[in-house]
């Protein structure tokens, strides 16, 4: 299917490896998401770079809630760098997916990332 793979660029437009870049760019990636609306594979993935950019900030948000619990905030504030280190790894994949004009659909980000 011809929407599973990056679509030939065309001379009138970004370069396309750029805007998938900076579609896991945090947000970012709201610029491919507007600018390249007509191009299906990398709105695609800017869907799923600023979903997981939400899902990111939100975890965190919550561990920093939760680190403020006696006892178990020890816990959550360890827990954190975790996040971080699993969000990192999934921009970097996510990146090399779309340079390799693939779709990688991440685990959990990518049905809520359909959602919309």
């Amino acid at each position: 299917m011809s929407d599973d793979k990056m679509p030939e660029p065309r001379n009138d437009q970004l370069p396309q490896w750029l805007m998938l870049v900076l579609a896991y760019c945090g947000p970012l990636g709201l610029i491919p998401y507007f600018v390249m609306a007509d191009d299906p594979f990398v709105r695609w993935h800017a869907r799923q770079g600023l979903t997981l950019t939400g899902v990111w900030i939100l975890l965190l948000l919550t561990l920093s809630f939760l680190a403020m619990m006696p006892l178990l905030g020890v816990l959550f504030m360890l827990l954190a760098p975790i996040v971080w280190l699993a969000a990192f790894a999934m921009v970097v994949v996510g990146i090399v997916f779309a340079l390799r004009g693939e779709r990688w659909r991440m685990p959990v980000i990518a049905e809520l990332a359909d959602k919309w």
